[in-house]
């Protein structure tokens, strides 16, 4: 492997341990309308690393100095959480919408004439 590509996959790790702790804080503080972009740049640099044919034991060195697995975790931990919130979120409405459909359907009043005669 050419000290070129160890250079190369070493600024693009660099990069995304970056973009991945921007990430985690964007979440921390519930920006998420910046999430998207974020993930999207993310994206980006993963093709790029993919991209240089690397050794897999200089990747994974790489990995462990720069300390990415342990934010990666982070960042599933973070992202498991807040999926699971907004589930929770998301059955709470749910289940008022359905209360709330069944209450009104108790008052509505099937259409009933009374004839004048009885």
């Amino acid at each position: 492997m050419k000290i070129e590509d160890i250079e190369g996959l070493k600024y693009y790790l660099q990069q995304f341990r970056e973009k991945t702790i921007e990430i985690i804080n964007l979440l921390e503080h519930e920006e998420y309308d910046k999430l998207d972009e974020a993930l999207n740049k993310r994206e980006e640099i993963i093709k790029s690393i993919t991209q240089i044919h690397s050794d897999s034991d200089v990747f994974k060195g790489l990995c462990v100095n720069l300390k990415i697995i342990p934010l990666e975790q982070k960042l599933n931990s973070i992202l498991n959480s807040k999926k699971s919130e907004i589930q929770k979120e998301l059955n709470k409405i749910s289940n008022k919408t359905s209360a709330n459909k069944n209450y009104n359907k108790s008052f509505s009043v099937d259409s009933l004439y009374l004839s004048k005669k009885v």
